[in-house]
């Protein structure tokens, strides 16, 4: 109980690399392009949510902006701006696209995943433990020194000196994980794509 309380929540802390996975579906004419846990299911992962700014129609080779907040969904609903990308929001589990896209476009996207445990042979991700032989896919000894701090909160007794030894610990392991982008003064997102978009496809 406790190692899946550690695993989970230390899981959702971060867009952490080893948990980050990439999906992709062909788009229909219309807005509901279907359930995201099926399109994510395809590759066997349980979804935490969509990165920010990764979903790409790779057939136009150009960004699909979102996911945008319900507040930002029903502005552009309501006004249909006349913007030069489409944009997508996560809805009931489902990915809605505006404008309606044509049929047959390749997309991709980056994801999370809530699958923090590997089997044993190495094939099969999971979220919940099932085998002794289970181990996580992120590192043991974060997750080691954090099921030591709550096994003792859990008996009432004191744990403060080593959780913010965990913390400490965690905190660097996020700074330090996967390979982080140099940022220059004029970079951002997709609030500033066109300056990005020439870099990506060559034009």
């Amino acid at each position: 109980e406790l190692l899946h309380e550690e695993g989970s929540e230390l899981a959702a802390r971060t867009e952490w690399q080893v948990m980050t996975w990439e999906a992709t579906f062909t788009t229909v004419a219309a807005e509901d392009q279907g359930s995201i846990a099926t399109i994510v299911d395809a590759i066997d992962h349980t979804w935490r949510s969509v990165i920010k700014d990764t979903m790409w129609d790779r057939t136009q080779r150009e960004p699909i902006v979102g996911p945008l907040s319900a507040r930002e969904w029903q502005a552009w609903k309501a006004n249909q701006f006349a913007g030069p990308y489409k944009n997508f929001r996560i809805s009931l589990n489902r990915i809605l696209i505006a404008p309606t896209p044509e049929a047959g476009h390749t997309v991709a996207f980056e994801f999370t995943t809530r699958n923090w445990l590997l089997n044993a042979a190495g094939t099969v991700y999971k979220e919940f433990i099932t085998f002794n032989d289970d181990t996580p896919v992120l590192d043991p000894d974060i997750v080691l020194a954090g099921l030591k701090w709550r096994s003792l909160q859990r008996r009432g007794l004191s744990y403060g000196e080593l959780f913010t030894a965990y913390e400490r610990r965690v905190t660097d392991l996020i700074a330090k994980d996967g390979t982080k982008g140099t940022k220059t003064i004029g970079d951002s997102s997709l609030e500033g794509i066109p300056q990005a978009i020439p870099r990506l496809i060559g034009s």
